[in-house]
């Protein structure tokens, strides 16, 4: 038994209501239809949308078409089935596979992600891959979160933000969805705030330590050069004078570092004493004639 064939016309009729230019974008993002094309298809002839089709998938033309805004008519054609031409078989696999796709596209339970909101996560959350959680790639978030401690987790992140940033918004939408559940966008942004105050914490406990010990080094450094300088000035002062000066000025002498505290204790024909100390310590450091450094007990509140 032969089956009848059917073609759908479109006439620039639109659904009540609905506004034309609107129409005439979804028609063209649905069927991926050029401007001109759309323009033509609208100019108030009628236009043969597809010819030759069975019922079944001429009624899914005239739903998208309906949901689109616009209306079609189902015309009932004088061939058959049978006399179809195979490219016309093709074609229209073709069109209703395009029409699956854009259904998918348009899943009702999709939501599109916000930019930048993902952005923002990337930026301060990045490292522990709290946006992928926000965008539901959950596995991925599991693989940043796993490599928070080497810093790989940092550079993935730094690249995803660079692809976010010059993503057009409207494609960023089309691309990326967000994750429906709410309690997964809230777990990750508490564990990645929870670990970035661990961090913080481990931080203070370890490496602050370290690091105060380093600068002290280094602060005793800069003022034992500091006593050898001022020895050095006191010996060319007493050469030229037969006498150790208590004047800093009468020494010409100006400090390495301005964080040093200077001063010459005691002077006389024989022997003077300097000491010295950094700003930031709380102790004293002298020096004699003799070349003798030893840490003087007086401590500065």
């Amino acid at each position: 038994m032969e089956d009848k064939v059917y073609q759908v016309v479109f006439e620039g009729k639109l659904v009540e209501g609905a506004d034309a230019d609107k129409v005439k974008k979804k028609l063209a993002a649905m069927f991926k239809m050029s401007p001109e094309k759309i323009k033509q298809l609208f100019s108030g002839k009628r236009h043969i949308v597809k010819k030759n089709v069975p019922m079944a998938l001429s009624q899914k033309i005239e739903a998208k078409f309906q949901k689109a805004g616009a209306i079609c008519i189902i015309e009932e054609m004088g061939a058959t089935q049978g006399e179809q031409d195979s490219a016309d078989i093709q074609e229209a696999g073709k069109l209703l596979l395009s029409m699956i796709k854009v259904q998918e596209e348009e899943d009702p339970n999709r939501i599109p992600a916000d930019k930048k909101t993902t952005i923002l996560l990337t930026i301060f959350l990045g490292l522990f891959g709290t946006h992928k959680f926000y965008l539901g790639k959950t596995f991925q978030g599991i693989f940043y979160l796993a490599l928070c401690w080497s810093g790989a987790g940092l550079v993935f992140s730094l690249l995803d933000l660079l692809v976010f940033a010059f993503t057009k918004n409207e494609k960023f939408q089309k691309k990326y969805s967000k994750n429906p559940s709410n309690l997964m966008n809230y777990l990750s942004v508490c564990i990645g705030i929870s670990l970035i105050i661990i961090e913080i914490v481990l931080f203070i406990i370890f490496a602050l330590p370290v690091i105060n010990e380093y600068r002290t080094k280094e602060f005793k450094k800069s003022f034992e050069f500091e006593l050898h300088n001022i020895r050095v000035a006191q010996e060319i002062y007493r050469l030229d004078h037969n006498t150790y000066s208590k004047d800093l000025n009468q020494l010409e002498y100006e400090k390495i570092s301005s964080n040093n505290i200077v001063e010459i204790v005691e002077a006389s024909n024989d022997c003077f004493t300097a000491r010295v100390r950094h700003e930031k310590l709380n102790v004293y450091k002298r020096i004699n004639c003799k070349g003798e450094i030893q840490l003087e007990n007086t401590i500065i509140e």
